[in-house]
């Protein structure tokens, strides 16, 4: 099992990212994967689903019976498992991608007991699921209990999900030669809406910051921006990972997503990707 989290400098990327990833892994690549929402319901990875009818069929219960405030309490009654852990989450995919949905009742707070609490589910996850995809939280901009300040040890990814921004950029390299904010901790960048015509390509930005981080890019897609706010990025990734049948174009949103797929699920199993992912010379 791998825990797989995204996190951005506050653009709220990440979780589109995040998102994306899931489904498409979830499509390309074997084994069962969680999309879990640690927030507010309805924001962060789930905004790009639509939910509204996510429980039909299972009988009059309230949403609160099921999503993150219902495994929280069965967890804190010991009472949750991996037997009983899928019963509280929406199938996307059925057999493949399941998502658990935020909070309706109030937002976790950013503190060492919250931490616990998540901690706990996340240990029953990990007994359910090979593959976990999570997006941070965010307080004033700052990467917060999720962030890389706060990463939990052990079989975790830590995805940087950044921009063709120098000061930006800057701020994120600053950080990876840090000792003191455990940023050093990411294990691959993604760079999203990316223009592969600008100056600051996928290769330059390896040459001028020294990076030998694994780095993905993910092209800028207005269709995928529309389908995120419209609510249904499933149908969008299923449409367009079918059509056309060949292979997409290199600079495509979907060639992106693919080869960031392909790299995370190395990664997770232990191989070493840096040769791999980004654009071809980077």
């Amino acid at each position: 099992m791998s825990r797989i989290i995204f996190w951005d400098y506050g653009h709220e990327g990440s979780a589109e990212v995040a998102a994306a990833a899931a489904i498409g892994m979830s499509l390309t690549h074997p084994g069962r994967i969680l999309l879990l929402n640690e927030v507010k319901a309805g924001t962060n990875v789930e905004a790009g689903f639509s939910l509204s009818d996510q429980y039909q069929g299972r009988g009059a219960l309230p949403l609160t019976e099921y999503g993150i405030d219902a495994l929280l309490r069965l967890s804190a009654n010991q009472r949750l498992s991996a037997a009983n852990f899928s019963d509280y989450t929406q199938p996307v995919i059925k057999g493949k991608l399941d998502l658990v949905s935020g909070s309706r009742e109030e937002c976790l707070e950013n503190s060492h007991e919250s931490g616990e609490k998540l901690g706990r589910v996340y240990a029953a996850a990990e007994q359910a699921y090979d593959f976990i995809f999570t997006g941070s939280r965010f307080s004033s901009g700052a990467v917060a209990v999720a962030g890389p300040h706060n990463l939990p040890k052990g079989r975790l990814l830590s995805v940087a999900v950044l921009r063709q921004n120098r000061l930006e950029l800057e701020r994120f390299f600053g950080d990876m030669v840090s000792e003191t904010n455990g940023a050093n901790v990411t294990d691959a960048i993604v760079i999203q809406h990316y223009d592969h015509r600008s100056q600051w390509s996928a290769g330059n930005i390896r040459r001028r910051f020294g990076c030998k981080l694994p780095l993905y890019v993910i092209p800028h897609s207005t269709e995928f921006m529309d389908a995120w706010n419209n609510m249904n990025i499933l149908r969008f990734i299923r449409l367009h990972r079918l059509l056309p049948r060949r292979r997409p174009a290199k600079e495509g949103f979907m060639s992106g997503l693919a080869n960031l797929c392909d790299g995370l699920y190395r990664l997770a199993a232990g191989r070493d990707v840096y040769s791999r992912g980004g654009e071809k010379g980077a």
